[in-house]
């Protein structure tokens, strides 16, 4: 049994008890967000979780607040109901190819659009994503091998960045697209905060700091494997090409054109802009 649609504690423990009889094992398709916090580079399966103050909470609540502590409870509902027969799964960011968020999307298919590109923060700010082909796989290897426990589902293999991922996209598009790094307090000042408009990024410091940078050393022991990152870029791009026009024309995910410009040119001026001149110390000779 592959559970890939529970968000909420009640459901997930209803399912999981009428199922628990009947099939030797329960996968629970979890989330990174399950954990306490993101800001520990490197952590694994052990660092701390998320709780609830009210644990019969049904709804996501502000910004997805309650979204962690719920995946949380629900992976938690599965082990009760199936005690050492769950495998939960904590995918960072899925993408690939029917990736209907155009979270990830958005960046091959904005540098296959030409011109000048805003990228936020720096070329070597960390990026962790996992194909949801390889994820899809490594479920059917965990199942006809009844292995469980938890486990963090993030990739590639060899270590990321923004820069490296829109590298990527040079290559697979053939474009000379101009990327200008423009720093992330920049844009947070400028209001551009959260990962929609900036689509998957967080800066590596302070709250985000380990967010792409979870441990997936017990996930690829158990034998997950990841294709090249040139593929994914290239079959999402592919993708996203074969919708119809009116669902290319209404991106999810993404700085509009418009607002890409006008930020632009807001970090050109504020790079023109004469620097303060060091006030005298005062001290006489």
């Amino acid at each position: 049994m592959v559970d890939t649609s529970g968000y909420y504690p009640r459901m997930v423990r209803a399912s999981a008890a009428l199922l628990a009889p009947n099939v030797k094992q329960y996968v629970f398709i979890s989330s990174v967000s399950a954990y306490a916090s993101d800001r520990t580079p490197g952590e694994d399966e052990r660092g701390p979780t998320a709780t609830l103050a009210d644990p019969n909470v049904e709804t996501m609540g502000k910004d997805y607040e309650f979204y962690g502590g719920l995946k949380r409870a629900c992976e938690e509902a599965a082990e009760a109901a199936l005690p050492g027969r769950v495998a939960n799964i904590r995918p960072g960011y899925i993408v690939g190819p029917d990736d209907r968020s155009d979270r990830f999307t958005y960046w091959p298919v904005r540098f296959d659009q030409g011109g000048e590109m805003l990228a936020p923060g720096t070329p070597k700010d960390p990026l962790q994503i996992i194909d949801v082909r390889d994820l899809a796989e490594w479920l059917v290897l965990l199942i006809e091998g009844q292995v469980n426990g938890v486990f963090n589902a993030v990739g590639p293999a060899e270590a990321w960045s923004m820069g490296a991922m829109l590298d990527t996209c040079r290559k697979v598009t053939g474009k000379d697209t101009k990327v200008t790094w423009v720093p992330a307090e920049f844009l947070e000042k400028q209001g551009e905060t959260g990962d929609v408009r900036l689509p998957i990024y967080m800066p590596p410091t302070g709250t985000s700091a380990g967010t792409h940078l979870r441990s997936n050393a017990k996930a690829v022991k158990a034998e997950l494997t990841f294709r090249p990152v040139d593929v994914t870029v290239r079959d999402t791009l592919a993708y996203f090409k074969g919708l119809p026009q009116e669902r290319r024309d209404k991106p999810r995910a993404g700085l509009p054109r418009e607002r890409e410009a006008e930020l632009l040119a807001l970090w050109r001026k504020a790079q023109e802009a004469p620097k303060p001149v060091p006030a005298a110390s005062g001290k006489g000779g």
